[in-house]
């Protein structure tokens, strides 16, 4: 049967309350906890009855819903509803009938969308769907990247949780420059996804900055003792200013100016670096683009990576920056040198 969004969100929030394993649920506190979300969202006076959150776990028990696993434990008089299987979640269930109906439905909207400037993200999504739901034919035609040998990835779906969850983490982390791990004290926030590896974002309650680490480096998560520290970070506008993951915490806003060969050109025509690329034509083919970023790492190893089809041309600092890293890299390679 078909799902609205209102349905969606209590399902969701049912499923939080059912796999939390830190306590046990009466159906009155499903009910509170169906009409708080209800509230953040749509303001007061949206709630919900005892039936209707009857009715709710029966079909997330039912098999047009995700067969849930929803058991009920009772203490003396009281009764409460929790998953038998505490690692199951809807997010992970199976595509039932019902939905891959839904999801076909959705591609036929979506599709009246495509070629569509403002819409230009919707040819990626549809392709994806079709891929992973096998709504078109039993074939594999197309690829996305994923690196399924990178290590940390078994730690992806810990951290989601702990960033819906809002619980403390105790990370221990790897780093190339230190021979001995660290144990960081984390408050999760967020996960980004750059050049096919995994960041997570959160507090450091030790130094008290926001950091990021790489998923490939972190060996280890447990829960942390102490607070959650809230987030108020705009992520949009936190990524806004760089290309890659990682901020400077002094970094600021420069013009970058690059000469761009004609073989390297259209690459980045086609692909701009970052949205606030200006790109001109020259009348040989070559181009002249200005971005205002804030340079970071991961912009210099891309700048680095264009060899002779890219040179800087402003500012002077940053034209010395890649000046010396290219003479470092020649003197690699001295004739007679093995």
């Amino acid at each position: 049967m078909p799902v609205n969004r209102n349905a969606m969100m209590r399902y969701l929030e049912l499923d939080r309350c059912l796999r939390n394993p830190g306590r046990r649920f009466q159906i009155a506190d499903l009910i509170n906890a169906c009409n708080t979300k209800l509230t953040e969202r749509y303001g007061p006076g949206f709630t919900v009855s005892r039936k209707t959150i009857y009715n709710d776990l029966e079909f997330m028990r039912s098999s047009d819903g995700w067969s849930a696993p929803i058991e009920k434990e009772k203490d003396g008089k009281k009764v409460y509803h929790r998953y038998e299987d505490r690692d199951f979640s809807i997010n992970n269930a199976k595509v039932n009938d019902a939905e891959l109906n839904q999801i076909k439905s959705a591609l036929v909207v979506l599709q009246r969308f495509k070629g569509m400037p403002q819409f230009k993200w919707i040819n990626e999504i549809i392709a994806k769907l079709e891929s992973s739901f096998d709504v078109k034919e039993d074939v594999d035609y197309i690829s996305f990247q994923h690196n399924e040998f990178l290590q940390g990835l078994e730690h992806l779906e810990d951290l989601f949780n702990a960033i819906v969850y809002k619980k403390k983490l105790v990370v221990e982390y790897r780093a190339f420059t230190y021979p001995e791990p660290l144990m960081h004290e984390i408050s999760p926030y967020y996960l980004k996804q750059f050049n096919n590896r995994w960041f997570l974002f959160g507090h450091n309650h030790e130094t008290g900055l926001l950091q990021n680490l790489s998923l490939d480096r972190i060996s280890n998560v447990n829960s942390g003792d102490g607070d959650f520290m809230p987030c108020n970070t705009d992520w949009e506008d936190y990524f806004y200013d760089i290309y890659g993951v990682s901020r400077p915490y002094d970094g600021e806003v420069e013009e970058i100016e690059l000469w761009l060969s004609q073989s390297q050109a259209p690459y980045i025509k086609t692909k701009p670096i970052h949205g606030s690329q200006k790109y001109t034509d020259n009348e040989d083919g070559s181009a002249h683009v200005k971005l205002k970023l804030i340079p970071n790492f991961e912009f210099k190893k891309l700048i680095l990576s264009y060899g002779s089809g890219c040179k800087v041309l402003a500012p002077s600092h940053y034209v010395d920056l890649i000046r010396e890293e290219f003479e470092m890299a020649k003197g690699l390679y001295h004739s007679g040198d093995e």
